[in-house]
């Protein structure tokens, strides 16, 4: 069971394995990793890839096919658009199956 839960977001794969070998070499904190699946985006591929390596495949979880399509909306997400959107969408409709998947994976 999670006792204490931290979200971060990275913009890129080298900040994240430095914050994973921290984690994992001193504190022994659990890590998981949400990301865009991207298909056809071959850089993706490989930060998946190097996450799963790391993490373990049961430990990466994809958004697919990235955060906006699974969502249909029709163009990146800004934080501002993003606020307006969410909380009347998760109101009137479940959460996607990869969330289910994270919250059984954190609280069972």
């Amino acid at each position: 069971m999670v006792k204490k839960l931290i979200i971060k977001n990275y913009r890129s794969i080298k900040n994240v394995e430095i914050d994973l070998e921290l984690f994992n070499a001193f504190i022994n904190i659990q890590t998981y990793a949400l990301i865009d699946q991207d298909p056809g985006n071959a850089s993706t591929q490989k930060i998946i890839t190097e996450l799963e390596n790391v993490l373990g495949v049961g430990n990466v979880f994809l958004q697919e096919p990235n955060l906006e399509g699974m969502f249909n909306f029709p163009e990146k997400f800004t934080k501002e658009k993003a606020l307006k959107f969410f909380p009347d969408w998760f109101k009137e409709n479940e959460p996607p199956e990869v969330y289910k998947n994270i919250k059984q994976k954190l609280f069972s």
